[in-house]
């Protein structure tokens, strides 16, 4: 069972292969996809048989098996306590939260040029208007302000997330400025920074 984790766990492709399969979404990766799996299960155990019949003693197995389960409940130990996930909390669940709560009916997604396909997933994930699409999702890169600034003078009230990566610190600095400078400048102001974005809200009563 631990190799055949080991198996399932070695490629996305794999187990998006094999998930579309059992969705009858047949075509020729998924079916590819199915049949590495069922040669390497297979193969999994005939090898392990063989190996256990024929290279341990028979003295040995109950040490096998025991060190096999060791090795599994050290891995359990290790991904659940020993790590340290707070590295890879971005905020999104936090910035989803506000979207779920809030009465806009829009939100402008301003991502940074090396975003897998414009958004985070984790944001569909956390938000329940995202994923029911019960609220418009306008994503346009942060770097093409003339989009960015047709689309804020076209509409009136709705929220802006502003994705941030961490060359913001270096060589993407201007254009993060530049971003809040408009966005302000529009009647936006931040409500809520994470992670990995910043929120913002229009300001319902601008000041001069």
């Amino acid at each position: 069972m631990l190799l055949i984790s080991i198996l399932w766990s070695s490629s996305q492709s794999l187990r998006d292969g094999i998930k579309n399969f059992l969705k009858f979404n047949l075509d020729q990766t998924s079916a590819t996809a199915v049949i590495i799996f069922i040669v390497g299960f297979v193969l999994i155990l005939v090898i392990s048989k063989k190996f256990l019949n024929t290279l341990i003693p028979q003295r040995f197995k109950l040490i096998a098996f025991i060190s096999t389960i060791l090795i599994g409940f050290y891995v359990i130990l290790k991904t659940e306590i020993f790590i340290d996930y707070s590295r890879f909390y971005d905020g999104a669940e936090k910035v989803c939260q506000i979207i779920d709560t809030s009465k806009c009916d829009t939100v402008l997604y301003l991502h940074t040029k090396h975003s897998t396909e414009g958004m985070n997933p984790q944001l569909t994930f956390y938000s329940y208007r995202k994923l029911s699409r019960s609220i418009a999702w306008i994503e346009i890169p942060r770097h093409e302000f003339e989009r960015i600034s047709k689309f804020l003078s076209s509409t009136k009230s709705h929220i802006v997330i502003v994705e941030k990566t961490a060359k913001d610190k270096t060589e993407k600095r201007d254009e993060l400025n530049n971003l809040k400078r408009k966005l302000e400048y529009t009647g936006y102001k931040p409500v809520e920074e994470v992670r990995r974005y910043i929120l913002y809200k229009k300001n319902l009563m601008p000041t001069d």
